[in-house]
């Protein structure tokens, strides 16, 4: 089995929302169109207040696989209160933290 399937990176995740439940109901992987290797595996993240579509995404850099968010462009202003710019602060941190979660796991598969 490739060490990033689409089953494996679900696995991760779980673990990862297992203590982080904020998430629990806007982190999603990819089904459709998931082919395992390198550059592989799809996670889609739902923002607070932002129609922004957020991933964070598999991919190979001087040889060595990565993870990254990718924040895809969108065509409105976004307005926020405090609060809702303070929930999407707490969104970024919690991507951050999946992501580093993901790379953590990829490394000690790799």
């Amino acid at each position: 089995m490739p060490y990033r399937d689409r089953a494996r990176v679900a696995e991760w995740v779980d673990e990862f929302l297992t203590e982080n439940l904020r998430l629990r109901d806007r982190v999603s992987v990819l089904d459709d169109g998931f082919a395992p290797g390198p550059n592989s595996a799809i996670v889609i993240i739902e923002l607070h207040h932002a129609p922004t579509l957020t991933l964070l995404q598999a991919f190979v850099a001087d040889g060595h696989p990565r993870w990254r968010a990718v924040f895809e462009g969108r065509g409105e202003q976004v307005d926020a209160t405090c609060s809702q710019v303070r929930d999407l602060a707490d969104d970024f941190a919690d991507i951050s933290r999946l992501c580093t979660h993901l790379q953590a796991r990829t490394d000690a598969h790799t």
